[in-house]
């Protein structure tokens, strides 16, 4: 798993194969986000938790807006 934070803009996460082929991707559109850490778990289940100021879309569609700096935890089953 790779998780590659911009710390300004967008950020996304990649799952690849032995081979180096992508097998899941996830993008999480917003700004001024940080996701310091991530986990994964037995059966291909990972979470990610992190911060963001400004505007994020956790999955929902909805831009969540943060007033000063909110914190969140996803988890993901590829």
């Amino acid at each position: 798993m790779v998780v590659v934070p911009s710390y300004r803009l967008n950020t996304f996460i990649a799952i690849f194969d032995s081979s180096g082929a992508t097998t899941w991707s996830k993008s999480l559109p917003g700004d001024n986000l940080a996701i310091p850490n991530a986990a994964s778990a037995q059966g291909g289940s990972f979470a990610i938790a992190g911060a963001f100021w400004g505007t994020i879309d956790l999955g929902t569609g909805i831009p969540q807006q943060a007033n000063g700096t909110d914190g969140f935890v996803l988890t993901f089953t590829p």
